[in-house]
């Protein structure tokens, strides 16, 4: 079912809660308003383990983003991560030219050419702070650096494939024309080594904190101011013959660090002198070209996956890093012959799995989807259960107050009335919650952060899989 409006919300649980209340104590489901006659109605509850594996997530789409992740770090249970940008860049304006000069016999020359790529941090406020800032989402260590290359390349990144459909690009470098994209010769345009991070801002506008790196400006001036007289560049397929796009990767000094940039704010900019000389006047202007992320853009991921083998833990981490399988097999075989010829009437089903240590950047929100035998995804937005209303996969704490016992807990109970019906055994997948999440399932990957859960069947914080049923008694 579809997230309800507060008002309705409130009618519906209050009512759920009259109709639906069960007893702790009793084994009949039990009313205020005499509808059913409790002699009728039996309840029970099963409870059983449900077996827990990670799954190492190698693909996941990383085009048509809203941020893309850069940077390179090491974490000592979920391994290390690189994340690469591969993108188009187009002018902010056309024609784009490198003189307006219309004068007669004047002659115009550039020199002084200075090219840069700014990357705006991604600011938000620090929590109880109204003046202080800190980066959004960020994984790592902000006392280490990175090292920054940015390249460009002879290969045009197409927009849609033969068949007219859109081309959607991966983290490995695939896309969804069935090739790995090769992006032909690549060509250094600038290094910035060392490049540090402060754990607070003090100012709000990301423009005045952005990562900045200089690029070859003779490459700039030879390759494309020069190059801007020869004929008149009034598009983006014209523009596509002189400049095919950036590639951005990262190495590490240390822990490292990953940032997720909001790609419509970067900026390529190149600052150049153009002097016009005619017959007795000469003219000195400064002048400035700008260049933006626009058409196929997405990022690359270079996981090693080393660290996932704690004993009696599974991992979720996003960045195609891990996912959670749950197989709940013995739950849809034992029980869905007896619940359809018996009619049961599943009250409430849910999973419950507790966390390990839960620390400032441990990933905080997942998302349970399921897999069919033939592969079709299944949406599963169960938000309502009897009077409580809740997001699936948001941590909370057995001790709310001193937050202590993290776990995570998914309310199921429409998918398991469909499983016990269909008597198909679906796998169940945890993975770290993206926006479009609350309304579809989206195989994308924006956040680097991960967590470990917990998977001890002998353990007082064992994952467990509860349905709640009814029943008429015989």
């Amino acid at each position: 079912m579809r997230l309800l409006n507060i008002k309705n919300f409130k009618t519906i649980a209050a009512l759920g809660t009259m109709v639906f209340f069960m007893s702790c104590t009793s084994d009949v489901v039990t009313t205020t308003g005499g509808l059913i006659d409790n002699n009728n109605f039996f309840k029970d509850t099963i409870n059983i383990d449900p077996i827990l594996s990670t799954v190492e997530i190698d693909t996941v789409r990383t085009s048509r983003l809203d941020t893309y992740l850069l940077g390179a770090y090491s974490d000592a249970k979920l391994g290390t991560l690189k994340a690469s940008i591969v993108g188009q860049i187009v002018p902010e304006r056309y024609p784009l030219r490198r003189t307006l000069n219309d004068t007669l016999n004047a002659i115009t020359t550039t020199s002084d050419v200075v090219a840069v790529l700014e990357l705006p941090l991604p600011l938000v406020n620090k929590t109880g702070s109204t003046d202080e800032f800190e980066i959004a989402n960020l994984v790592g260590d902000v006392s280490s650096t990175i090292d920054v290359t940015i390249s460009t390349f002879t290969t045009y990144l197409e927009q849609v494939n033969t068949d007219a459909t859109s081309r959607i690009y991966y983290s490995d470098g695939t896309n969804n024309a069935g090739s790995k994209e090769n992006l032909g010769t690549e060509t250094v345009l600038g290094v910035e080594n060392d490049i540090a991070i402060k754990s607070t801002y003090k100012e709000a506008d990301s423009l005045l904190y952005s990562l900045k790196i200089n690029l070859d400006n003779i490459y700039f001036k030879t390759k494309l101011l020069d190059k801007l007289d020869e004929k008149t560049i009034a598009n983006d397929d014209d523009f596509k013959l002189l400049f095919k796009g950036l590639k951005i990767t990262a190495s590490k000094d240390g822990v490292g660090y990953v940032i997720p940039f909001d790609l419509s704010k970067a900026r390529l900019r190149i600052n150049y002198k153009n002097t016009t000389t005619a017959t007795d006047t000469i003219i000195k202007k400064d002048k400035e070209l700008s260049f933006k992320f626009q058409g196929a853009v997405y990022d690359l991921y270079d996981h090693d996956h080393a660290n996932s083998t704690e004993t009696d833990k599974v991992y979720v981490q996003g960045a195609g890093g891990y996912e959670t399988s749950i197989d709940i097999s013995s739950l849809i075989s034992a029980n869905s012959v007896d619940s359809q010829a018996e009619n049961w009437l599943i009250n409430q089903a849910k999973i419950k799995i507790y966390l390990d240590d839960v620390k400032d950047q441990t990933l905080k929100s997942f998302y349970l989807y399921g897999i069919k035998n033939d592969g079709n995804l299944i949406v599963i937005d169960d938000y309502v259960t009897l009077g409580v209303g809740s997001v699936n996969g948001v941590i909370g704490y057995e001790d709310v107050e001193a937050k202590t016992d993290p776990y995570i807990q998914f309310y199921i109970t429409d998918f398991i009335k469909k499983a016990l019906a269909e008597g198909e055994i679906a796998e169940l997948r945890i993975k770290a919650r993206e926006a479009l999440d609350n309304t579809e399932i989206s195989l994308t990957s924006t956040t680097a952060k991960g967590a470990l859960l917990l998977n001890d069947v002998t353990s007082t914080k064992a994952p467990k899989l509860e349905v709640i049923y009814s029943k008429i008694v015989d």
